[in-house]
């Protein structure tokens, strides 16, 4: 197979994007401000690093509580002017920003090494390795599918209680769905993918021994349904990689 790179990356949204998109510009935020935000974002990403570092459940669940009432405080010193579109920032586009460099080194980790490269398989434990190395990837595409299926409500939710005008809300909304929605057909193009890749792992797993690489590098199977099938799986999967590098093209053409 020679798959096109899967990996794509969200476009950030800066805070410059939401204050002009809401008519907010810097002459209208305090001073202080500023050293507001700083303070909170030292803190803010000390606590983001020991909930991505614990698996603990527990503790995921307390360090979320610690970390909403450190940026409700924070947000309470913030002006009104401030307060919406750093609410938006913290609340939303930050967590989404995360996920999205979580999801990119995985990605990274996945398909800048011989993992996606299945003639390259030497052992069951290295197939192992890899099959648990695209899970990794999987369950990361699949947190930040999530979020931006979420992105409309959290948006408004966000909003809802602030002195923002309907159109000031809507502008942000807007601006968020613009820069960040585009993405969600890679990631559902590649979640499919991953479904594959796994068939493909589970299929050389299962009829390890029954099968070997030729010297051109292409698998040959000791059973017809089997190759078949690993035929099937594999051209699906250049077919969806294709598909989503021209989908990957086309957005950023449109941007």
């Amino acid at each position: 197979m020679n798959l096109a790179i899967l990996s794509s990356k969200l476009l950030p949204v800066s805070a410059a994007v939401l204050l002009f998109a809401t008519g907010l510009t810097p002459a209208d935020l305090r001073a202080d401000d500023t050293t507001v935000t700083a303070q909170m974002r030292d803190k803010i990403e000390s606590l983001r690093q020991k909930l991505a570092a614990t698996s603990d459940t527990g503790e995921q669940i307390a360090l979320r509580k610690e970390l909403d009432q450190l940026i409700d405080h924070s947000l309470s010193q913030l002006s009104d002017s401030a307060r919406p579109m750093m609410a938006v920032m913290l609340k939303i586009v930050t967590p989404l920003q995360a996920d999205n460099a979580a999801y990119t080194r995985a990605a990274a980790a996945f398909f800048n090494s011989p993992n996606a490269a299945l003639e390259t398989i030497k052992s069951r434990e290295d197939l192992a390795a890899r099959s648990q190395a695209l899970s990794t990837l999987s369950a990361a595409n699949e947190r930040l599918l999530q979020r931006l299926d979420s992105l409309n409500g959290d948006v408004s939710h966000v909003l809802g209680d602030s002195r923002l005008t309907p159109s000031e809300r809507m502008a942000i909304r807007s601006t968020l769905v613009q820069q960040f929605f585009p993405t969600r057909n890679l990631r559902d193009l590649e979640s499919k993918i991953y479904v594959g890749f796994q068939s493909a792992m589970a299929l050389l797993d299962s009829q390890w021994g029954h099968w070997h690489l030729k010297s051109d590098g292409e698998f040959a199977w000791e059973e017809t349904a089997a190759s078949a099938k690993f035929k099937t799986v594999t051209d699906e999967i250049q077919r969806l990689a294709d598909q989503q590098m021209a989908a990957q093209i086309k957005l950023r053409e449109a941007r």
